[in-house]
């Protein structure tokens, strides 16, 4: 990406990030929105795609994810519920010359790879089961984990509904440990929607 103020020497200012898997491919990417305290110096947001070695490849420019305002939060949810995890981003007044409105960037990433969203409903833990963490298996025996976040980013936050993408096919298996401290273990089917769990 082409950030012409930017080198090593360089202190960058980020106001909010997220892990997301914004691909399906089953590995997380990251999202940083940056914006200097003085709108006179231009710090673009920042896209990063991880890959299967386990490397960043930065995206940004051609993602089309780094407008030039001066982004000051950022929260993730997937709005549409189409299976790809879209972005909401707060950008303040006074940019150089880029929006100084909020934008809501809609992911349009090509793929055929299965998804599940997994919404809690906390009983004995709070509603929206803050604190809670899921594991998921697929029928592969391959694990994603994740935990319920309530409050991501500077005057913002994310969906709770979780986001798993690269599931495979098949039965997986839901392992959650709820914040009252209770455990619970699901076996289902059925992948590419949201399934909602009510703590037992």
């Amino acid at each position: 990406m082409d950030r012409p103020l930017q080198d090593a020497t360089v202190k960058a200012i980020t106001w909010g990030l997220g892990f997301q898997d914004f691909n399906n491919d089953g590995v997380q990417d990251l999202y940083v929105a940056a914006g200097a305290l003085l709108p006179t110096f231009d710090q673009p947001n920042q896209l990063f795609v991880n890959t299967p070695l386990h490397t960043f490849l930065d995206l940004s420019a051609p993602g089309h994810a780094a407008d030039s305002g001066v982004g000051h939060g950022v929260a993730f949810a997937d709005f549409d519920r189409d299976g790809l995890v879209d972005m909401y981003v707060v950008n303040v007044d006074g940019s150089i010359d880029g929006p100084s409105n909020p934008i809501m960037y809609r992911n349009v990433t090509a793929t055929a790879r299965h998804w599940l969203e997994v919404k809690l409903v906390g009983t004995s833990s709070v509603r929206d089961a803050c604190g809670a963490r899921v594991v998921l298996t697929n029928a592969r025996g391959i694990t994603q984990a994740r935990w319920v976040m309530c409050g991501s980013s500077l005057g913002g936050g994310d969906d709770t509904t979780l986001h798993f993408g690269g599931t495979g096919t098949g039965r997986f298996t839901l392992d959650i440990d709820w914040p009252s401290g209770g455990h619970q273990v699901l076996q289902r089917r059925g992948l590419d929607r949201v399934l909602t769990v009510t703590e037992s």
